[in-house]
């Protein structure tokens, strides 16, 4: 891993980006961390797996007696009573595959709080992650400044991806460095809240593949 210390703190902001850092404008024109590109039509990932539902009324329950990741072809469905945010099946999770880590992270959410942010990229550094990709709504960027400079800058810094794009789908995916793909979809965004929330945890490298292409072509758009 590389020296962590040559990051950017990711509590200060910046007044200019670095050298080939594309630059931001949080209230004006559409700029070049924004992405007007949309997925292509009739997107579809179709597979035949066992599925198991779970009604998970405390966060205890939901994360300690799942007890182990599901086998492979699985699908745990989850619902939440606001005791259980969808941000915290990420730390949890790879806790649970330890000494496993992520070889890539691709997540998605219409927003996102300042301490989930922190501390995704503290499970960069800490060699949990070993590669980002992760896309918000435009909303987020133009709406919550300081929190999108905290994530933006230090993926930015991180040589991380990151688009601002026409998003509300909320989801994550990892791909293990022993070729597992987990993947969790959700009506949640990665913020806490007080609602009833649904989750669907996945074991399957096919839909892990197919969420992972289609969130790096948007990653690499330039439009």
């Amino acid at each position: 891993m590389a020296d962590v210390k040559k990051y950017l703190d990711p509590f200060e902001v910046t007044d200019a980006p670095a050298v080939g850092q594309p630059s931001f404008d949080f209230v004006g024109a559409s700029d070049e961390i924004e992405t007007t590109r949309m997925p292509k039509d009739n997107l579809t990932h179709r597979r035949e797996c066992k599925v198991e539902t779970l009604k998970a009324l405390r966060r205890k329950f939901a994360l300690d007696h799942i007890g182990e990741i599901p086998p492979p072809g699985t699908s745990l469905h989850i619902v939440t009573n606001a005791r259980f945010d969808f941000w915290d099946w990420i730390p949890t999770l790879l806790k649970m595959m330890a000494p496993r880590h992520a070889v890539e992270f691709c997540g998605s959410t219409w927003i996102l709080n300042r301490r989930n942010a922190m501390e995704l990229l503290a499970l960069y550094d800490a060699g949990s992650i070993r590669s980002i990709g992760f896309m918000t709504g435009i909303y987020f960027k133009r709406r919550e400044s300081a929190v999108f400079a905290t994530l933006y800058e230090g993926l930015m810094a991180r040589g991380q991806k990151f688009k601002a794009c026409l998003n509300h789908s909320k989801w994550f995916t990892m791909l293990m460095d022993d070729g597992t793909g987990i993947t969790v979809e959700s009506s949640a965004n990665f913020t806490e809240n007080g609602n009833i929330e649904t989750h669907v945890l996945t074991n399957d490298r096919g839909l892990s593949d197919f969420h992972r292409g289609w969130c790096n072509e948007l990653l690499d758009a330039r439009d």
